[in-house]
């Protein structure tokens, strides 16, 4: 069994949309109701420029990849190890 790596994108994209949606609500959460002061606002920039970061660092790294590539699962279901 082949299929394309990009397929592997796709429950990706899944986990990044739910990551920045929730990192969205920690946001306004921080700047509605914890923002009291001048510890409060680096928290809430170190916080939004790790995950900006972070974004970056993933893109460069799956840009890299060569995504025309099958994998193969032939290993998994049809192994002569586990005999």
């Amino acid at each position: 069994m082949e299929f394309p790596m990009i397929y592997l994108l796709i429950p990706f994209g899944v986990v990044v949309l739910a990551t920045t949606l929730f990192v969205m609500f920690n946001f306004f959460h921080i700047a509605h109701f914890g923002l009291q002061g001048t510890k409060s606002s680096i928290v809430l920039l170190v916080y939004c420029f790790s995950f900006v970061g972070l974004l970056i660092f993933i893109t460069q790294i799956l840009g890299s990849l060569s995504w025309e590539t099958n994998v193969s699962l032939d290993w998994l279901f049809f192994s002569t190890y586990l005999l």
